[in-house]
């Protein structure tokens, strides 16, 4: 064993020691037991005690065959200091080598932390380190049996990979259901949960008694960041399985003045995409309060409501009246924007089967400061609500669209009738009743393709630019036939603002079949 200059013993240890200054150390859990040399408590506190500015590793190896269970008496010591707790150095572990796209997890984890005791106050891991830059990172660890699995207090920065947050190492199995997986509060630094290899992909899992939420952050300030990227959330590690948090992120935004596009749940890659689907009342769940605003929140490339393919149903929510995929609830009076979807190439989430809405904007007060929820190339269907539901906007249009609300109640786009076959191309006629007083021109109309006659979109067609000159014109645009039947054609509007419709009246394509050209 060896000794710092300043005497104190490092049981388990090997640490490299500078006169007059403390560096970084690696410090080895050997045992399961809850505390005591080569323990993992023991090892937070000898990482504490070796100063909060050295980035040190706490490393695994338990003798014997795994999984290897931590199940701790009490709480362990809050982290106050920069650290990698790296579950991949036990011996037996192997990572998750599955792409999103390939379904869930193959990766075998083989050291649990957990607790038996009474769960009321009790936390996994407990982060409390301040803004000092560095890594704060945990690797390939399965975490169960906690109130709260991970919580991460006073700004400090963290990054969690390759974990199973609520179940054992088999992935499946939920000990007691937690209230919250990752706690987040005052968020100043970054915060990255998964990543764009396969090897960073969490599992954040709960079960049908849940009250809690996946991922629950609270308060961003201008240099605040979360990163939500790859993970599983509300299934079992296979993704086919419901594991049901109440709602799988949670989100309480940002104070005023925070950054412009801060939170990111998903991305435009593939590997980005998030499974969100099970949870007992929304995908997602964005809040406000009388203190935070939601600014600059994308959701992008996510599965919502889905098993991995993306075909088979694994719905959020219980309540086609309350619940959705995501949900913004309003509850005071600052105005806010954040967005769904978006134009590169893969930035679309698919929204489907949940019970509830597709997505839904509420209010909980009356506003006079609604905020702007820009929806682009998603695909929204076969959900028990509305694809896209604006609470205080009504369903029908206006004239001229002087109403406001949510995204300014932009109207949605009309397929006018005359609908035609021409040749292999149908072709069709709509119009957008909006005054250029009304809205900020160009408005961006997307087009798609539905199977049932509702507003909703399961596959994108293409869009059409309206510019001021055309404002509340007729105008003319065609898509072609395919191998696809269209079923149904639908639209919706989006200005340069980026306020969004709802989606319009569906133009039903089989009447157009049957003659040639559509007769209402």
């Amino acid at each position: 064993m060896l000794r710092r200059a300043s005497g104190v013993l490092l049981g388990g240890v090997a640490a490299m020691a500078i006169a007059g200054s403390v560096s970084a150390a690696t410090f080895t859990v050997t045992t399961t037991a809850d505390s005591g040399p080569g323990s993992l408590r023991q090892a937070l506190l000898d990482a504490n005690a070796n100063g909060a500015a050295t980035d040190d590793l706490v490393q695994f190896n338990i003798p014997g065959a795994g999984p290897h269970v931590i199940n701790v008496l009490s709480n362990l010591p809050a982290i106050t200091s920069l650290i990698t707790i790296d579950a991949t150095s036990q011996p037996g572990w192997s990572a998750n080598t599955n792409r999103p796209q390939q379904g869930g997890l193959n990766g075998t984890l083989v050291v649990e932390l957990t607790t038996t005791e009474p769960i009321t106050g009790t936390v996994g891991l407990q982060f409390n380190g301040g803004t000092t830059a560095g890594p704060r990172i945990v690797r390939g660890l399965a975490i169960s049996g906690f109130e709260v699995l991970i919580s991460n207090l006073a700004a400090s920065s963290l990054t969690l990979e390759g974990n199973y947050l609520g179940t054992d190492v088999s992935g499946s199995v939920v000990p007691r259901s937690p209230a919250v997986g990752v706690a987040l509060n005052v968020v100043t630094t970054s915060v990255t949960i998964g990543g764009l290899t396969p090897a960073s992909r969490n599992l954040l899992a709960a079960n049908a008694a849940s009250s809690g939420t996946g991922i629950s952050a609270q308060g961003f300030v201008a240099t605040g960041s979360l990163l939500v990227q790859g993970n599983l959330i509300g299934t079992d590690r296979s993704g086919s399985l419901a594991r049901p948090w109440l709602n799988g992120i949670g989100l309480v935004g940002y104070v005023s003045g925070g950054p412009s596009s801060g939170v990111q749940i998903g991305g435009s890659d593939v590997l980005a995409r998030n499974l969100i689907s099970g949870n007992l009342q929304a995908g997602v769940l964005v809040t406000f309060n009388t203190t935070y605003s939601p600014q600059g929140i994308a959701i992008e490339g996510n599965y919502i409501g889905t098993d991995p393919s993306g075909n088979l149903p694994l719905p959020n929510g219980t309540n086609a009246n309350l619940h959705a995929g995501i949900l913004f609830l309003q509850g005071n009076d600052v105005p806010w924007r954040s967005r769904v979807g978006g134009t590169l190439p893969g930035a679309g989430n698919r929204i489907a089967h949940n019970v509830g809405g597709g997505i839904r904007v509420r209010n909980t007060i009356t506003l006079t400061q609604p905020g702007t929820l820009t929806v682009l190339g998603n695909q929204i269907f076969d959900n028990l609500g509305p694809a896209f539901e604006l609470q205080d906007s009504a369903r029908a249009n206006d004239l001229n669209d002087p109403d406001n609300g949510f995204n300014r109640a932009q109207n949605w786009p009309q397929i006018l009738s005359g609908a035609r076959i021409n040749g292999l191309t149908l072709e069709l006629d709509f119009r957008v009743d909006t005054a250029i007083a009304n809205a900020t021109y160009p408005l961006n109309v997307e087009f798609y393709r539905g199977t049932r006659p509702e507003a909703e979109g399961v596959a994108p067609l293409g869009s059409v630019v309206i510019t001021a000159a055309q404002a509340q014109s007729s105008l003319a645009t065609s898509f072609p036939l395919g191998p696809e039947p269209l079923g149904f054609v639908t639209a919706i509007a989006t200005d340069a603002a980026g306020n969004s419709s709802e989606f319009g009246d569906p133009l039903d394509v089989n009447l157009v079949f049957r003659n040639g050209f559509e007769t209402p």
